[in-house]
């Protein structure tokens, strides 16, 4: 099948997100949108919803009684979306160690984007959810 005019061009359906980097190719026949982390408004419509996201890990921590690690795409957490570890569903390959290995590094993830408190997060079940990139 080969898609003419303005969809062709890069325009988008009036039902489709479109992705944060302009270069990036829309969903589209097995091809996935890869968004900022800081792209609020995408991820306030992916709610429920796979999402992937990409950009530079800039902090890693945990909740206190060390059950949730978490890392962080910017310096306040309500400005991106935050990757989110339950350390029982991870068990030994959700140390602090291999979640702070992404501090620094520029990755891409996905998930189902969820909101708590106000702010955005992907629950990530399995390391190989993220992927270190170039």
């Amino acid at each position: 099948m080969q898609i003419t005019g303005a969809l062709a061009a890069g325009a988008f359906a009036a039902d489709e997100a479109k992705p944060a980097d302009p270069a990036t190719p829309a969903t589209r026949q097995g091809i996935e949108s890869v968004f900022k982390p800081t792209d609020l408004e995408a991820l306030k419509s992916a709610l429920g919803k796979k999402f992937i996201v990409e950009g530079a890990i800039i902090a890693a921590g945990a909740n206190r009684n060390e059950s949730i690690r978490y890392l962080n795409f910017t310096a306040n957490y309500r400005d991106s979306v935050t990757l989110v570890f339950h350390v029982t569903l991870g068990g030994s390959a959700f140390t602090k160690q291999k979640i702070a290995e992404f501090v620094g590094k520029k990755v891409r993830a996905h998930g189902v984007v969820t909101e708590h408190n106000g702010a955005f997060q992907i629950e990530i079940r399995d390391l190989s959810q993220i992927k270190v990139q170039p």
